[in-house]
């Protein structure tokens, strides 16, 4: 980790940053070592942390090159502190870009640094591997300002001071006696910098001042500030004196972190006008304490906030002393745009909100990041230029994401974990969407998450079936391949590389499917399933010879708003290929990809009635009429109560007596396909006609 341009004191919140993603990371992950490269004015400050630390100059600092580096035996290389140093580390790096404040506000920064900062940002981008920032916002600027691919910009959101708690009543009138703080105020924890826009707040504390002037009884609110003197800063008297309430402004400056709770607690809302944030840890912090908060609707601040603030515009004061002035009395905020919320709604909606961001999940992001990146030093060393089994030139291998539903699956969840592992791809990512199992599958979940935070999550709540966790799935996921394996089935080695190859050689191709086998409930094999190779979208309507688990799709299929149809319980699949099959060319691999489980308890086997009811609709929505095929395996179903997976079909005149009515019944109003209909008739009989032929010649010939 490369920390020259943390000095204590002087850099805000990305020291916090630091130190606190440290931290996390030390607790979350006892494997992943950092390395931390010091100053000499920073190094005691990191004497609480067990890492490996070397001490530059500023010289030696400069002269860090990859020749330099290797002799460190890293892994990765991480950058916090906004870029990439040196710009050619020679091993796979991150580097954590917080903002581009510089290109809204560029008027804020001089222009030596405006400069650098273009200059510096934009080869940032172009080499590093991942590209941390701290909110949707700052991810969307930097693909639009940096020309960044949205895939390698990860949002790993932050947090407040861990030591932050609800101040004690004992605490709150320490603090008061201390300051001599006012009885009522509003409170704005902020250094002095432009964007922190106090202009706006004095203008609108100015104006709620002469409202109440006529009410001496009922006198305005004070403004409390906190803050650090820093370089650059606004005269915050010589503003408050413009506004006349340089006698209501109380300055601070910086307090201690232990008495930032009470000021909270004490004050009446806490107010944040910025115009530009990346995160905004004080909205957190506030929220976490337990104070209503009044915020500015710019930048990152609504992602913080959700509905948990009240909303103004920063750059219309009447609007932001509308909304103090809703605060003075007390009162619900009816006045505020609808909002019928009290104080009290407010302060538990923000701790709600503020239980929602927590540092474990920032170190569990960006130590992700970190494996995935170093994941790929390994896959150059195996195979120098090129994928693992490719044949191409080298480049960074796709980011394939696997989504798997599942609900009470503990006998089969942990293989089917594995078999994502022991595929052997470095750059995955497996999403499970679990519905609230009972049955031990969150406990399994739980572990593997523990084990492998890089590449591993999941979630375990109620949901609307398994078209609808796997539409979560989907939106979940940020690989540019995306695979779908059920929490019953299982991929085979080596089939991820295979499948990102055909992707890297086939730029047109948008959907893959390849070979598949059916195995039981101890991974015994069972048969093959009836792949076509050659996929034509009017053969679907006759048969599923795609086996689910072994499709992927490109992102851009989901970019497109592709998703399963999750009134569909039992071919979702189906209908999925179908629709896909009409718009996206299709590929097949000829490689066993996956491995289908087919058991007694299978939803496929012991609910098949279902099964053809839906796909006796799907089929009809898609080609207007139901094909002799689904009807004959129908009727084999209603004659033999069997199942082709576990029972041979055994097709007889009856069978097929059956299948006739069942064809005219689905087809009747489509009077159009009959001719066609007659035809697919025709040919199974006609060959059945054939079998018994030779059935009775052989019995009639002479031995």
């Amino acid at each position: 980790m490369h920390l020259q341009s943390l000095r204590p004191g002087q850099i805000g919140g990305l020291e916090d940053y630091v130190r606190h993603l440290l931290t996390a990371a030390r607790e979350l992950d006892d494997d992943t070592a950092f390395v931390l490269f010091c100053a000499d004015y920073n190094l005691q400050s990191f004497a609480d942390q067990p890492w490996e630390t070397h001490v530059f100059s500023a010289e030696e600092f400069a002269a860090l090159d990859a020749e330099r580096l290797r002799a460190f035996d890293l892994d990765a290389w991480f950058c916090p502190l906004l870029i990439l140093e040196p710009a050619q580390p020679g091993l796979p790096s991150v580097v954590t870009i917080p903002d581009l404040q510089h290109e809204v506000f560029p008027d804020f920064f001089s222009p030596e640094i405006l400069a650098w900062r273009r200059e510096h940002y934009r080869s940032t981008v172009e080499r590093a591997d991942r590209i941390l920032t701290f909110s949707q916002y700052s991810k969307q600027q930097i693909v639009e300002f940096l020309g960044a691919d949205p895939d390698r910009v990860i949002v790993t959101y932050l947090d407040g001071a861990p030591s932050l708690a609800a101040a004690s009543p004992q605490s709150c009138e320490a603090v008061r006696q201390r300051y001599g703080l006012p009885t009522e105020f509003f409170y704005y924890p902020g250094a002095s910098w432009p964007h922190k826009n106090h202009q706006v707040l004095f203008e609108a504390l100015g104006e709620l001042h002469r409202r109440q002037s006529h009410r001496p009884t009922d006198p305005a609110p004070a403004l409390v500030l906190t803050g650090a003197d820093v370089e650059g800063a606004v005269d915050l008297v010589a503003v408050s004196r413009h506004y006349g309430i340089e006698d209501q402004v109380r300055l601070l400056g910086y307090v201690p972190a232990e008495d930032l709770p009470a000021l909270h607690a004490l004050s009446m809302a806490t107010v944040f006008p910025s115009l530009f944030e990346g995160f905004g840890i004080p909205v957190v912090e506030a929220m976490r304490v337990g104070s209503p908060v009044i915020c500015s609707s710019a930048a990152s601040l609504p992602e913080v906030g959700g509905d948990a603030v009240v909303y103004f515009d920063p750059s219309r004061p009447a609007e932001l002393c509308d909304r103090l002035a809703a605060f003075c009395g007390h009162d619900p905020l009816a006045a505020v745009d609808g909002d019928s919320r009290c104080r009290q709604d407010l302060i538990d909606a923000g701790r709600r909100q503020a239980a929602a961001f927590s540092w474990r999940q920032t170190a569990e992001s960006t130590l992700g990041a970190l494996h995935r990146v170093a994941s790929y030093r390994v896959i150059r060393e195996q195979r120098p230029g090129v994928f693992v089994g490719s044949t191409g030139p080298m480049v960074d291998p796709p980011l394939i994401s696997v989504v798997t539903p599942s609900f009470n699956q503990q006998p089969f969840i942990e293989r089917t974990i594995r078999s994502v592992i022991d595929a052997g791809y470095g750059a995955v990512e497996h999403v499970v969407i679990d519905a609230a199992s009972t049955d031990g599958t969150v406990d399994v979940l739980r572990r593997f998450r523990s084990e492998r935070p890089e590449c591993f999550d999941y979630v375990s709540e109620p949901d609307r079936g398994q078209a609808h966790a796997v539409n979560k799935g989907f939106d979940r996921a940020r690989g540019k391949i995306i695979g779908w394996l059920n929490s019953d089935d299982t991929y085979e080695p080596g089939c991820l590389a295979a499948v990102a190859e055909v992707f890297r050689a086939h730029p047109e191709c948008d959907v893959i499917y390849g070979r598949a086998h059916y195995v039981d409930a101890d991974d015994e094999l069972l048969g093959v399933y009836p792949t076509r190779t050659e996929f034509h979208w009017q053969t679907l309507a006759h048969e599923c010879f795609i086996c689910q688990p072994s499709v992927f799709i490109r992102r851009r299929v989901l970019d497109a708003g592709y998703r399963l149809d999750d009134t569909l319980q039992m071919c979702m699949d189906y209908d999925f290929w179908i629709r896909l099959g009409q718009h996206f060319q299709v590929r097949f691999v000829d490689r066993v990809l996956a491995n289908s489980r087919m058991y007694e308890d299978n939803k496929t086997v012991s609910r098949r009635t279902e099964v053809y009811t839906e796909v006796f609709r799907t089929v009809k929505k898609h080609y207007r009429r139901l094909p002799f095929s689904w009807a004959l395996g129908r009727a084999h179903h209603v004659w033999d109560r069997g199942d082709p997976f576990f029972n041979q079909r055994h097709l007889t005149w009856l069978t097929y007596l059956i299948a006739g009515g069942i064809l005219v019944r689905h087809n009747w109003s489509k009077p159009a396909s009959w001719s066609g209909l007659g035809r697919e008739v025709w040919v199974p009989i006609k060959a059945q006609i054939a079998k018994r032929w030779r059935m009775l010649k052989t019995r009639d010939s002479p031995i």
